[in-house]
C-alpha cells in the first residue's frame, strides 16, 4: 500500500513538472546543472522525477516519442543551444519485463530516437553519447504499471 502512494505522489509530481510556462531562453549566466544533473549526481529526489526536466518517458515496448517527450525534449534543445560546448550522454531505460538483451536493445533504441529529435532541433550529433543500462537501473523499485511508466525513459545528463 506503501508504494502505491509513492507511486500515486511521484505521478502526481511528475504531472505537475509540465506548468505549461514557456521556457525562459538560455543565457551564459544559467548555472550547468540547471536543467540537467551530472553522470556522477545521482540523488534520489532526481531520479525518482521531482524534477523530471532530464527525462523522457515511453510507451510499453516502445521507442516512438509521445507529445510530452517532445515538449521536454524542445526545451533541453534550447538550452542545448545556448550552450554549445556541453557534452551530453543519453542513457536509456526500460522496465523490468523481457530479457536483458531485449531491453538493453531497447533501451539504446530510445536512446538514439532522443538523440536524433534534438540532432533534428539542430544540435551538433557530435556532442552526444549514448547508452543503455536496460532494466538494470529501474528508477522506481517495483511491479506496477506505475513503477514501470517511471522506468521506460531516456534520460540526459551532462557529460563530465
Amino acid at each position: 500500500m506503501r508504494r502505491l502512494a509513492l507511486a500515486t505522489v511521484i505521478i502526481g509530481v511528475l504531472a505537475a513538472c509540465d506548468s505549461g510556462r514557456e521556457p525562459s531562453s538560455p543565457s551564459a549566466e544559467t548555472p550547468l546543472s540547471a536543467p540537467f544533473r551530472t553522470r556522477s549526481d545521482q540523488s534520489l529526489a532526481e531520479v525518482t522525477g521531482l524534477n523530471a526536466a532530464d527525462r523522457v518517458f515511453f510507451g510499453f515496448d516502445s521507442s516512438a516519442l509521445e507529445a510530452s517527450g517532445t515538449a521536454v525534449l524542445q526545451r533541453q534543445a534550447d538550452w542545448m543551444q545556448g550552450h554549445p560546448k556541453v557534452l551530453f550522454m543519453l542513457a536509456g531505460h526500460a522496465d523490468e519485463r523481457g530479457t536483458r538483451e531485449y531491453n538493453l536493445a531497447l533501451g539504446s533504441q530510445r536512446a538514439a530516437t532522443v538523440r536524433d529529435y534534438l540532432v533534428a532541433l539542430g544540435v551538433a550529433p557530435g556532442r552526444f553519447k549514448l547508452t543503455s543500462y536496460g532494466k538494470e537501473r529501474p528508477a522506481v523499485v517495483g511491479s506496477t504499471q506505475a513503477a514501470w511508466s517511471l522506468n521506460r525513459r531516456v534520460e540526459t545528463l551532462i557529460d563530465e
